[in-house]
């Protein structure tokens, strides 16, 4: 079945470096793998680059916009494993690195997280709160956040990589 995002010969050609295509395209993606109000998403119509570039928006959007302590709260751990998946694909290998000390941080507090709930040792006002560990997940923001150039390199080198994969013309 070829589910790719019919594009005009415009779009396809400006696609790798245009963010309002590449949003569109990741809208087409995310409704059809994760669903809408009124649908229910099958992520297995989805190939690898197209969850990847899914899992990419979603999560780079959420850390962008909020820092790590955002997904971690708000997704109960549901973007973990495909960001990861996503990371490789793309060949950040140092993103990939820093989310994995994340997800190891949501692993040792899953039980707070999954119920969206900040981790006592992640509150600065509980006797449990754990200096040493906010500063380790302050210091992950910031090295996310200092490699974002990079990081946009990877993508962009991926968006071409997969170009044929993820979008068609007429």
């Amino acid at each position: 079945m070829d589910n790719r995002i019919l594009l005009t010969r415009k779009e396809f050609e400006a696609f790798t470096n245009t963010f309002a295509i590449q949003q569109k395209v990741f809208v087409h993606y995310v409704d059809m793998g994760f669903g809408t109000a009124d649908t229910v998403g099958v992520l297995s119509l989805l190939s690898p680059p197209q969850q990847a570039l899914c899992y990419y928006f979603m999560s780079v959007g959420m850390i962008d916009n909020s820092g790590f302590i955002s997904i971690l709260l708000e997704t109960q751990g549901e973007l973990n494993a495909g960001f990861t998946d996503c990371l490789a694909l793309i060949g950040d290998k140092h993103t990939g690195n820093i989310f994995k000390e994340v997800t190891t941080i949501f692993e040792q507090h899953k039980e707070y997280f999954i119920r969206m709930e900040l981790p006592p040792a992640l509150d600065d006002e509980s006797s449990d709160y754990d200096a040493a560990l906010s500063e380790k997940l302050n210091e992950l923001d910031r090295d996310f956040y200092a490699t974002e150039e990079v990081r946009a390199a990877f993508y962009k080198s991926f968006l071409e990589k997969f170009k044929d994969e993820l979008v068609k013309t007429k």
